[in-house]
C-alpha cells in the first residue's frame, strides 16, 4: 500500500510541477497535456526506483532535477538552455514549497512528518494542491515571463539579462541544495553560508529584474 501510494503522490507532484511551470511561463497547459501526463509517469518510475530500488534516495531530488532537464528538452522540445531555466525554477520552487511545509509540520506534530506513515503523504498532497493553487493564481492574474521561446533549433544569444538569469537560477539551486541538506542532516549548520547564498541570490534577482526593466 506504502508502494501504491508513494507512485500516486509521486506522479500527482510532478504534474503539479509541470502544470506550475506552464503557468509561470506562460505556456497553454492543454497543448502540452500529454507530454506532462508521459513526462510525470516517467520521471515518477525514476523517483519509485531512487526510493525502493537503489541507494540513492539521499541524492534523489538532484537526479530527479537532471531528468527534469532532460525531459523537458526532449519531450517537450525545448531548448536545453530554456529546460534548464523551467525545470530548476519549477522543481526548486515547489521543493522550497514542500520544505517550508516540512519544516511547519515537524514543529506542529512534534515527529518527522517526511518519515510518517500518513503525515507523508499529508504533506505531498498539500504541497500539490498549494502549487496547483498558485499556477492557476497566476493564470488568473496572467503575472508570468514571455521568456522562454518555444522549439529546440531556437538559437540562444547571451546578454547581461540571462548571465544574471543564469546566476539567479544557479544561486536558487545552491540555496536550495545546501537547505535541504542541512535539513536531512548531511551538514552541519552554517549561517554564514547561508546568509551568503541568500544575499547572492537576492543581488541575482535584483540585477537580472533591473536589466530587464530597462
Amino acid at each position: 500500500m506504502d508502494e501504491f501510494l508513494f507512485v500516486v503522490f509521486s506522479f500527482l507532484e510532478f504534474f503539479a510541477i509541470f502544470y506550475f511551470i506552464c503557468s509561470l511561463f506562460r505556456l497553454n497547459h492543454i497543448e502540452f497535456l500529454y507530454e506532462a501526463i508521459f513526462a510525470s509517469s516517467l520521471l515518477t518510475f525514476v523517483s519509485y526506483f531512487l526510493r525502493f530500488v537503489s541507494q540513492l534516495e539521499v541524492i534523489a531530488p538532484f537526479i530527479q532535477l537532471a531528468c527534469l532537464i532532460i525531459t523537458i528538452a526532449v519531450v517537450f522540445r525545448f531548448h536545453f538552455y530554456y529546460s534548464t531555466v523551467m525545470s530548476i525554477t519549477g522543481y526548486v520552487g515547489y521543493g522550497v514549497l514542500q520544505m517550508l511545509y516540512l519544516i511547519l509540520g515537524n514543529w506542529i506534530f512534534s515527529t518527522d512528518v517526511a518519515t510518517h506513515d500518513v503525515l507523508k503523504f499529508f504533506l505531498q498532497g498539500t504541497s500539490v494542491v498549494t502549487i496547483f493553487l498558485i499556477g492557476w493564481i497566476i493564470d488568473r492574474k496572467d503575472v508570468g515571463f514571455d521568456y522562454v521561446i518555444y522549439g529546440k533549433s531556437v538559437t540562444i544569444r547571451f546578454s547581461k539579462t540571462k548571465l544574471y538569469l543564469i546566476g539567479a537560477i544557479s544561486s536558487f539551486l545552491a540555496l536550495f541544495g545546501f537547505v535541504y541538506l542541512l535539513v536531512s542532516g548531511l551538514v552541519s549548520d552554517n549561517g554564514l553560508m547561508l546568509l551568503f547564498l541568500v544575499a547572492v541570490q537576492i543581488f541575482m534577482l535584483y540585477k537580472f529584474f533591473k536589466k530587464t526593466g530597462e
